[in-house]
């Protein structure tokens, strides 16, 4: 093989082998490299959870590579920094809080440009911060950069030894080759994770969907009867919502049901769910609630629903709207949760029979 066909790094490393050291010798090196490299790329491959993905890559960092002292800083847009994810013990110890900006000391300029960059005396780096003066013993340091796809630099991986000189020519290439892997295995995660987001949510009203709700639903009922506690479950309907539709049109029709999300969510608890169950129809599932409690829920709702939810019409005068409301509860109305859905619509059926605007228990 040409030099030219070898990579940057593995060319590094042939200039600098010592006069004496074997070509056998090199190879094994090699070849080893070659094996962590691979061995990265599984690792980055075992999951699509990003906090999995990190735990196995930074066992990995650990116990085969053999690098002590290290950390991952990781972009907060909201912040305007990138700050420390996670990394070693020593380093989380010391320097857990620590925050750089783009352009900011090393790691900063690797941020900014990208680029990675080696110290194998930071003695002599003028820029060098040693997180603001957190971590003094640092006497080499390495900084390689995780970039997106779209090329944004979104976290840098730093590396440090304890004593000056301790890095290899081509570890800035190898430890950026490494940083690569991890960078796509993040970018996989993060996306897989926003496809299951959009997956489990309503487009419309930003709320969880009908899917989610059963998966959901099944789960907290197997957990109900675990514990033998109660769990009570409201189906919640819009009154007359086709003739809103069909007189106002279907914009008027999506407003309503973006104001009756938010008025549902915003008075149940932390821990209750709320979903879109399909066209206009409302689903609360209500864990540790029994049914007394939930129907004085649902009562209090329909109140609410009733006084707040008004659709301002130009021309015209605002609408009102009401909701019939259908309850049940286990373990008294069934055992399973399509059984608990199939008694609420029940209910809610009658409901509606009955005049529409009412809560049925």
């Amino acid at each position: 093989m040409t030099t030219e066909k070898m990579p940057t790094w593995t060319i590094s490393a042939l200039q600098s082998l010592p006069d004496l050291r074997s070509e056998n010798e090199f190879l094994k090196e090699r070849l080893f490299e070659l094996y962590l490299l691979y061995s990265t790329s599984r690792v980055c491959c075992q999951s699509l959870r990003t906090d999995k993905l990190l735990e196995n890559f930074f066992d990995l960092l650990r116990n085969t590579m053999q690098v002590e002292e290290f950390c991952l800083m990781l972009q907060n847009p909201e912040k305007g920094c990138f700050q420390i994810w996670a990394g070693s013990d020593g380093v989380m110890e010391k320097a857990g809080a620590y925050t750089f900006r783009v352009g900011e000391g090393l790691a900063g300029l690797v941020a900014e440009s990208g680029e990675a960059i080696l110290s194998q005396d930071v003695s002599r780096e003028t820029c060098f911060s040693d997180y603001n003066g957190m971590l003094p013993d640092i006497g080499a340091f390495l900084s390689v950069p995780l970039v997106a796809r779209d090329n944004q630099v979104f976290g840098v991986l730093n590396i440090h030894k304890s004593r000056p000189q301790s890095f290899r020519a081509y570890d800035r290439e190898f430890y950026g080759a490494v940083a690569d892997n991890l960078a796509m295995a993040m970018e996989r995660a993060r996306l897989y994770e926003k496809a299951r987001q959009e997956a489990m949510h309503d487009d419309l009203t930003g709320i969880y969907n009908r899917r989610y709700l059963n998966d959901y639903g099944v789960r907290e009922l197997r957990k109900a009867k675990r514990s033998r506690m109660p769990l009570s479950l409201l189906l919640i309907d819009l009154d007359n919502f086709k003739a809103v539709n069909d007189t106002w049109g279907h914009v008027y029709g999506d407003e309503i049901l973006v104001k009756m999300a938010a008025l549902l969510t915003e008075n149940v608890r932390q821990c209750d769910v709320v979903s879109r169950y399909g066209g206009d129809e409302f689903v609360i599932l209500l864990p540790s609630t029994p049914k007394d409690a939930a129907c004085r829920l649902a009562e209090n709702l329909r109140r609410a629903v009733e006084r707040q939810l008004l659709l301002d019409r130009e021309p015209g005068p605002e609408v009102s709207v009401s909701v019939t409301v259908g309850a049940a509860a286990f373990p008294e109305d069934a055992d399973d949760f399509l059984g608990l859905v199939k008694e609420a619509d029940s209910r809610l059926y009658r409901g509606k029979s009955g005049g529409r605007n009412q809560v049925i228990c």
